[in-house]
């Protein structure tokens, strides 16, 4: 059964008893209505068969123990007021009020495959987008976006949802290239590499070029050495940045985060307005020169972490930091709720919470940690080993990063899984966490006094 609702505010839809959606998906919708106007119809089917979650289910979901759902809920957001009859009208045009669809997996009601109309949302800039058809209720119709989807960190992570997105819109877009399901760029991955690719650990940059040039394109690589960087080497880095995306190209790119061991790939579809300076210019022949370059300071990220059409400034992904009261007072950060000390966001933020002693520091975490691994930095070893022998968590680390936590490191022979359960096996699992006993008893009538 299909529903209809009037949302006249982002809490109507938070009221929607069936929707069940998790933290991360709740503070992806708040974004998400902050960018478009009020009043708006929401359409849901309830049980839908989508290409791309269909693709990831029977090739990865299906083989597990306990599964999710095959079907999806699609969300279908349009402008205005719109009744269950003007939808079931042929005539009635809904193609101009259709702002956008978001389907929500089984999975934690986890936002999957998002499609926006750029230009319904509060956006100030160029932005290249595709013509997508959309079915509904026997009607089809086209929807100028650009392709994007949310991580599900298992099957995919940023970089594979990345690739997937580049090359759905130069699939749909140019009848010279195809559109790619997501099992198929998993398998290149897995028929090229040398580890094993689920879950995923994401992608190189190397691997990242070869999926590229398996569907018929030839990359351009281009990097930056931190350490060795000029102003000169820095302008002319952001000018060939600048001009692919006023070419009209999407183009992956993949960033390191300062004074972080950890990646991430998103991918630029557009820029902001220009801010025009006209101190940057230089001469040729008396003539002055400017570079339109110059004149952008935002580009439109497509960021499979938080919504589609993220607007930043040039080179600037920072850590969102979140924390309790006393954090606040201490640095500017967002105050963090409850909520948040129990939330693995899989996302660049990072909660913080002040404690007064070790003792409470081993409460906060037992009370709200997965169990998985715990870490202290600390030069007395006292409060070390108290630490180490109150935090109930599978993998406890002093003056060590928790990315230790793995069969392979372990020399157990490979990384099998890890397990937060007590029993049979707990942390990191090698292949024998995964066998069982059976006992032969040979005897000559044997019998127990």
């Amino acid at each position: 059964m299909n529903l209809i609702y009037l949302l006249n505010s982002a809490e109507d839809f938070f009221e929607i008893e069936n929707l069940k959606l998790n933290k991360k998906a709740k503070e992806r919708f708040h974004l998400f209505f902050s960018k478009i106007n009020f009043p708006m119809t929401l359409y849901i089917e309830q049980f839908c068969n989508d290409k791309d979650y269909s693709d990831i289910f029977y090739n990865f979901y299906s083989s597990k123990f306990q599964f999710p759902s095959k079907y999806t809920k699609r969300l279908m957001f349009f402008e205005g007021v719109i009744k269950k009859e003007d939808i079931l009208n042929q005539d009635f045009n809904l193609e101009d009020r259709l702002i956008g669809i978001m389907v929500l997996r089984p999975i934690k009601n986890q936002i999957g495959k998002v499609l926006i109309n750029p230009q319904k949302l509060k956006i100030d800039g160029f932005i290249r987008t595709t013509s997508l058809e959309i079915g509904c209720c026997g009607r089809k119709m086209c929807l100028e976006s650009f392709p994007f989807s949310a991580q599900d960190s298992e099957f995919m992570s940023c970089a594979e949802t990345t690739l997937w997105s580049i090359l759905n819109y130069y699939g749909t877009r140019y009848p010279e290239y195809k559109t790619a399901l997501p099992h198929e760029i998993v398998k290149i991955s897995d028929e090229n590499g040398y580890q094993r690719v689920l879950p995923s650990s994401g992608l190189n940059y190397m691997m990242s070029s070869l999926i590229l040039k398996k569907f018929g394109f030839a990359s351009k690589i281009y990097y930056r050495l931190i350490e060795n960087k000029t102003e000169e080497s820095e302008i002319n880095f952001k000018r060939w940045f600048h001009y692919y995306v006023e070419s009209g190209i999407p183009i992956m790119v993949g960033i390191k985060f300062e004074g972080e061991n950890i990646g991430h790939a998103i991918s630029c579809v557009g820029h902001g307005k220009i801010h025009v300076d006209l101190n940057r210019s230089y001469k040729i022949d008396n003539f002055e020169i400017y570079n339109s370059a110059d004149f952008i300071h935002e580009y439109i990220y497509m960021d499979d972490n938080r919504i589609p059409f993220e607007i930043s400034e040039f080179d600037k992904f920072n850590t969102e930091l979140r924390g309790c009261e006393q954090t606040i007072k201490a640095i500017d950060v967002k105050l963090a709720n409850e909520e948040d000390f129990y939330t693995e966001y899989l996302d660049n933020i990072l909660s913080i919470k002040i404690v007064k002693d070790v003792n409470e520091a081993i409460e906060h975490i037992n009370t709200h940690s997965s169990g998985h691994s715990e870490a202290i930095i600390t030069e007395n070893y006292t409060i070390g080993e108290k630490f180490l022998n109150g935090v109930d968590s599978a993998c406890v680390y002093i003056n060590a990063s928790t990315r230790f936590t793995d069969g392979g490191e372990f020399g157990f022979g490979a990384e099998v899984g890890i397990s937060t359960n007590k029993l049979h096996s707990r942390g990191p699992m090698g292949i024998n966490d995964l066998t069982t006993y059976k006992f032969k008893i040979y005897g000559n009538g044997h019998a127990r006094e």
